[in-house]
């Protein structure tokens, strides 16, 4: 295994065509890094403004057991949705989210040019675990949350070449 660098796979493969001996020699603990990684945020991309935000985070936990831990997404300071759960899955778990889009959409809205029309907005979320005392690596705790929210309804005009009583 290596985790730096390029592949070390051309370096024995020449070293092995020109009959050079080559001894690996591997440090560091077999034991994994007490740590808590917030790997991936899945939820849709675009969103009304009046609905909910439903989607999942997909977390690593390998954190001794029994430690309470907060995740949440969050707008600015505003906490829009959050949970406590606790560590010691020692595996990956899926944690589903439903919140408003609502509230921080019309504050976005607020804080641009009060004369323009805006079709969608750019929403810039954060997605993060509130770090927990003894792990090794906090910056891997948040994910950014993006979404397009649609402030306008859609109109639609349908043209039939025909009648119809329906």
């Amino acid at each position: 295994q290596h985790n730096s660098g390029p592949s070390p796979l051309p370096a024995a493969q020449s070293l092995g065509q020109q009959q050079t001996p080559c001894f690996a020699v591997a440090y560091g603990s077999p034991v994994t890094a007490p740590d808590l990684i917030l790997v991936r945020a899945e939820y849709p991309d675009m969103v009304f403004q009046k609905d909910n935000v439903r989607g999942s985070l997909l977390l690593r936990d390998s954190m001794p057991p029994g430690l309470p831990f907060t995740v949440r997404i969050i707008s600015g300071n505003d906490v829009l949705w959050q949970e406590t759960f606790q560590t010691g899955t020692g595996a990956e778990r899926r944690v589903d989210f439903e919140f408003s889009v609502e509230e921080p959409a019309n504050q976005l809205q607020q804080s641009l040019d009060g004369d323009a029309t805006h079709h969608t907005l750019p929403l810039e979320l954060q997605a993060e675990i509130v770090s927990v005392t003894g792990e090794s690596v906090p910056e891997n705790n948040t994910q950014p949350v993006r979404l397009a929210v649609v402030t306008q309804r859609h109109h639609l005009l349908i043209l039939d070449g025909r009648s119809r009583w329906e």
